[in-house]
């Protein structure tokens, strides 16, 4: 590893242990590609797509269990195409962006309507997460940029409703 690598490595340790200590608020780091980098048990019990490794894109548009007339799939939707619309402008040359943008295209009809659109990613906004073991939960969500490592997205959720905050302190027990 080169020094970049070894201080990215560093940096992205310390915030898993960050987002290891938020017991009660689900977290999620992503990087560029969205691909999961790291989640606590919480982010983890919410959906499978928060396992570390597992491509938010990939899962969004590609996962057969993926409810895709939930009340805010298409805004979800929208959303991690715009994310990924977003780091690839920042990254043209990318072969994995290319590989990841190429394959979506080619298998989701939702992925290529999601794409065509010009949207920009939203700070915030609202998710929601349907059969976790504490019931379906409308979550808020909010997106913040890792200091440092600009291309590290960290995604911390909160509840939406009181339903979905006792859901949630639930799912942390």
């Amino acid at each position: 590893m080169d020094e970049y690598e070894i201080s990215l490595a560093l940096r992205r340790s310390k915030t898993q242990e960050l987002i290891d200590s938020w017991s009660h608020t689900p977290a999620v780091l992503v990087d560029r590609h969205l691909e999961v980098l790291s989640s606590n048990p919480l982010a983890r019990a919410l959906s499978e797509s928060f396992l570390v490794g597992m491509n938010l894109a990939r899962f969004t548009f590609l996962h057969p269990d993926v409810v895709r007339t939930a009340d805010c799939w298409e805004e979800t939707a929208a959303q991690v195409a715009a994310m990924l619309r977003g780091s690839l402008e920042r990254h043209d040359e990318d072969r994995t962006f290319l590989a990841i943008v190429g394959e979506l295209s080619a298998k989701s009809w939702d992925f290529s309507g999601a794409w065509a659109g010009d949207g920009q990613p939203q700070p915030s906004g609202v998710a929601n997460f349907l059969g976790t073991e504490a019931g379906d939960l409308t979550l808020s969500y909010h997106l913040t940029r890792v200091p440092d490592n600009y291309d590290d997205t960290l995604i911390l959720f909160g509840p939406a409703d009181d339903m979905s905050k006792t859901a949630l302190g639930v799912l942390a027990s």
